[in-house]
C-alpha cells in the first residue's frame, strides 16, 4: 500500500507528520508517522487492522518493531564478535570510534561465510 503521504506530496497539499485519521468514533484507522528508516512500509500502519486500538497502541506497536530491528542487529553483532574472539582473523581499525563500521561489518560478514 502506497503511504498517504506519498499521496498528499503528488497532489501539493501540504501536511505534517503524523498523518492521522479517524472513523466517526474517533477511533484511529490510518496513523503514518515521519520514517527514518528506507522503507517506508515501516513506519506506515493501517491502524483497522489492530481492531481500531488508540493512538498509543500504534505507537507503541511501531516502537517495538523499531526495536525488533535492533535487537536482530546486535545479535548480529555479537554473533560476529563471538566469531572474531574464536577465530585468528585480525580486525585492524585505528580509530575505535568506527569500530563495527558497515564496511568492517561487511568484512567480518565475508570471513564469515569462507570459513564455512
Amino acid at each position: 500500500m502506497k503511504p498517504l503521504s506519498e499521496t498528499y506530496k503528488e497532489l501539493g497539499i501540504d501536511f505534517s507528520f503524523p498523518i492521522e485519521i479517524k472513523d466517526a468514533k474517533g477511533n484511529v484507522t490510518y496513523f503514518e508517522l515521519a520514517s527514518e528508516v528506507e522503507d517506508d512500509s515501516q513506519s506506515q500502519l493501517d491502524a483497522s487492522s489492530y481492531h481500531g486500538h488508540s493512538r498509543d497502541y500504534v505507537s507503541l506497536k511501531i516502537f517495538t518493531e523499531q526495536l525488533e530491528r535492533e535487537n536482530a542487529d546486535l545479535r548480529k553483532d555479537k554473533e560476529r564478535l563471538d566469531w572474531l574472539e574464536k577465530s585468528d582473523y585480525e580486525l585492524y581499525e585505528p580509530n575505535t570510534d568506527l569500530l563495527f563500521a558497515e564496511a568492517s561489518r561487511e568484512a567480518i560478514d565475508e570471513a564469515m561465510e569462507e570459513a564455512l
